[in-house]
């Protein structure tokens, strides 16, 4: 599994060490996501198709859920924020 991430996501270089740490710990096969992996699941969404969130959580050994909860903010949102266009962050706030 190492180097599965960083074949398709070169910038997830440093992140890459931590996945497959999470995945050869994991019983389940599942993966706790770091922040780094969120913020990247995340800006993935700005151009997503049907499959985007199928596609990301077989290759991060996550559920889909988990992928499209981090792209509508509903986990994550504390790391993701930056990310967020400026339209959203003013209605977040209001």
């Amino acid at each position: 599994m190492q180097g599965a991430a960083t074949a398709s996501h070169p910038e997830l270089a440093d992140a890459d060490t931590e996945l497959h740490e999470a995945v050869s710990g994991s019983g389940s096969g599942r993966v706790t996501l770091t922040p780094a992996l969120a913020i990247h699941i995340f800006n993935q969404g700005k151009t997503r198709t049907k499959r985007t969130a199928a596609l990301l959580s077989a290759e991060f050994r996550v559920s889909a859920k988990a992928i499209r909860d981090i792209w509508t903010t509903r986990t994550w949102a504390h790391v993701t924020r930056p990310h967020w266009p400026m339209i959203r962050v003013n209605v977040q706030l209001e």
